[in-house]
């Protein structure tokens, strides 16, 4: 049982303040490194520095419970200081584990609560959800540069390894940092830079190619939808032109008809095709007119038949209008060029699959804190 000791003044303990502290409680108690923060008034961090400290010194001994709790025992070798001599504390009542009087009442109990915990599963899931993504980019990517199958398959696992490597590093550097080891935690995120950057690079080109693909794909089928449609205006408006509706076939028979009367002037004319005199221009009048009555029908079956393929050819057509709708949006609402936008499209998808190890770091600072609220 951990003696509840209150400090009467309110300014932060000194490390021999602090150290009497323990030496007054029981010679083994359990307590949290949060709560032994909040009663000294210093952070975590200066409290789990300087009960490293006194254990490295054999002042006292600190072992971890399976709850990540502390089991404190002090040295039978350091002087004991009895409670009188500290006139910084005053005996009360035992301690019962929950000294939350000195804190406003929010209504709830924050460690109680899980939410820390269940926000770092969260991450986690969604850390590994991002970085599955960004492994199968990665290995197809390096598998794409290999000349041999055999090549492809160790690129590709390269490219894998290297990914996971990257994954793990930025929660691996923040727990060596806050374990002091700072050495390495600048180690392991010089690491991470260097393995992000390979990553990003096959995140780059895994984007290009197939955005790119993709971009030129839907500019082929938006020119050819649209020389389509243009197509389809003009012959549309040179048939509206056309007034003949009488089949060719219809207009030839009648011109068979009319031709004896033109018999006198049809050697002469060339078959009223060279016409020079009124005479001859009175007898060929009506042959010449039937011909461009016919000249007109063979034009308007020409321009329907036209107008029936390519009606057909756009029907076979996927509906693209844009080549990169997404880019040429974005031009619109900002001030962006749309060669700006697609480029910042492909960073952005470049970027993404490599924010997984930094999620994951998160969700270890989100458990972590659930463990020191205990």
């Amino acid at each position: 049982m951990m003696r509840d000791m209150t400090v009467h003044n309110t300014s932060a303990l000194s490390d021999q303040e602090a150290l009497q502290w323990l030496m007054v409680q029981p010679a083994r108690f359990e307590t949290s490194v949060s709560e032994l923060a909040r009663r000294w008034g210093w952070n975590r961090m200066r409290t789990l520095r300087r009960l490293r400290q006194w254990t490295a010194e054999e002042k006292i001994r600190r072992d971890m419970t399976h709850g990540g709790r502390s089991i404190i025992t002090i040295n039978s070798g350091v002087t004991m200081i009895k409670a009188d001599q500290v006139n910084i504390f005053s005996a009360t009542n035992d301690y019962n584990g929950n000294d939350n009087d000195h804190l406003p009442n929010l209504g709830w109990n924050l460690p109680n609560l899980g939410m820390p915990q269940a926000l770092a599963a969260v991450m986690a899931g969604l850390a590994v959800a991002v970085a599955w993504y960004g492994v199968q980019i990665n290995a197809w990517y390096g598998g794409s540069l290999g000349r041999t199958a055999e090549a492809a398959s160790l690129l590709s696992g390269l490219s894998m390894v290297g990914d996971l490597v990257a994954f793990f590093l930025p929660a691996t550097a923040g727990y060596l940092w806050a374990a002091q080891r700072r050495l390495e935690a600048i180690a392991g995120w010089g690491l991470w830079v260097g393995t992000m950057s390979i990553a990003i690079m096959a995140a780059l080109g895994f984007a290009s190619v197939n955005i790119a693909d993709t971009t030129a794909a839907r500019d082929k089928n938006a020119s050819a939808v649209s020389e389509l449609r243009q197509r389809i205006e003009r012959l549309t408006s040179q048939r509206a032109a056309i007034a003949e509706t009488r089949p060719v076939a219809a207009i030839e028979a009648e011109l068979q008809l009319a031709q004896p009367a033109a018999a006198t002037v049809w050697s002469r004319t060339n078959g009223c095709s060279d016409v020079t005199q009124a005479r001859s221009g009175e007898l060929c009048g009506s042959i010449i007119r039937l011909r461009q009555m016919i000249a007109s029908a063979q034009r308007r079956d020409q321009i329907d038949a036209e107008l029936d393929q390519a009606r057909t050819a756009l029907a076979a057509l996927p509906a693209i209008t844009s080549a990169d709708p997404q880019a040429e949006m974005a031009a619109e609402l900002t001030s962006l060029s749309p060669a700006t936008a697609a480029l910042l499209r492909i960073l952005g998808m470049t970027l993404l699959p490599q924010i997984s190890g930094l999620v994951l770091m998160l969700a270890t600072g989100l458990w972590r804190m659930r463990r020191a609220a205990r």
